[in-house]
C-alpha cells in the first residue's frame, strides 16, 4: 500500500466516523424533543391534578359549609377519616341498598 492509499482509506474512516456521528447526533436530538415535549404533556398533567387535588381537599376540609358529598352513610361512616378512601369504597361498592340501622 503507497501513501496515497494510506490517506484515502484514512479519510474514508473519517467520514464514515463523521457520518456516524451525525446520525447519533440527530437520533440524540429527535429523543431530547420527544422529551421536552413529554415534560410539556406531564407539566400541563399536573397542573390538573393538583387542582382536583385541591377541589378534593376542599370538599373534604370539616370547615367546609359550601359543598358536600352524596355517598352512601354507611361507606362514609367506614371512612369516616378520609374523603379520598370513601369515594375510593363508593366507586368499588357494588350498587346495593344502605344496611338497616
Amino acid at each position: 500500500m503507497n501513501i496515497n492509499d494510506s490517506g484515502v482509506a484514512e479519510a474514508r474512516d473519517r467520514l464514515r466516523e463523521r457520518s456516524q456521528n451525525e446520525a447519533t447526533c440527530i437520533a440524540l436530538n429527535d429523543m431530547l424533543k420527544d422529551a421536552q415535549k413529554e415534560i410539556v404533556r406531564l407539566r400541563i398533567e399536573n397542573i390538573v391534578l393538583r387542582a382536583d387535588a385541591d377541589r378534593i381537599d376542599w370538599l373534604a376540609d370539616v370547615e367546609n359549609t359550601v359543598g358536600s358529598v352524596v355517598l352512601p352513610r354507611h361507606i362514609v361512616e367506614q371512612n369516616i377519616g378520609s374523603l379520598r378512601q370513601a369515594i375510593d369504597a363508593a366507586r368499588s361498592a357494588k350498587t346495593l341498598p344502605e344496611p338497616a340501622p
